[in-house]
């Protein structure tokens, strides 16, 4: 029984070690509570990180998305009326569609998707601030932060817009 207790002690006493310096952003477990080895235990965001934008989108709006599109951000914590809106690049656009039934499942859901059966792809968006400007202070961004963001994509004066039935018909743009 001597041996056992003691050996029990030194597991509920081994250090876990972090991969690399970072800061931790979430806990998922707490003192006395049991953990499974194939779930993290805390989130660490490595120091010195750039944080980027994780989007995705539907099969049907991705076919003239590309790496460098222009991205407007509006963060959910900070409302764009009063904030203001910030920018990013896209990085990156995923080779293949991800079904949205795997991706409920890791990310939990994304915002303001319904749940279609419609393929999407996910983008990485580099930021251009890791802050916000709040009541003339800056408020760094963190992980896990929802927003809503917008691909600008075609640029037309507004004449063009106008005009483009007629544009059609005749072949020009």
């Amino acid at each position: 029984v001597t041996d056992s207790t003691a050996s029990h002690t030194e597991i509920l006493t081994l250090p876990i070690r972090a991969p690399e310096a970072g800061v931790a952003t979430a806990a998922f477990a707490e003192v006395g509570h049991s953990v499974d080895s194939g779930l993290p235990l805390v989130s660490i965001v490595p120091s010195n990180t750039q944080l980027e934008a994780e989007l995705y989108a539907p099969s049907k709006s991705i076919g003239f998305i590309k790496s460098g599109d222009a991205v407007n951000i509006r963060y959910q914590a900070y409302p764009y009326q009063k904030f203001g809106i910030y920018k990013g690049q896209v990085l990156s656009i995923s080779r293949s569609s991800i079904p949205p039934a795997e991706l409920a499942r890791t990310v939990h859901g994304i915002h303001g998707m319904d749940s279609s059966t419609e393929q999407l792809y996910r983008l990485r968006v580099g930021l251009s601030a890791q802050d916000v400007l709040a009541y003339g202070q800056p408020r760094p961004l963190q992980s896990g932060m929802h927003l809503d963001a917008d691909i600008m994509q075609d640029k037309r004066r507004l004449y063009e817009w106008v005009l483009e039935p007629l544009f059609s018909l005749t072949g020009r743009v």
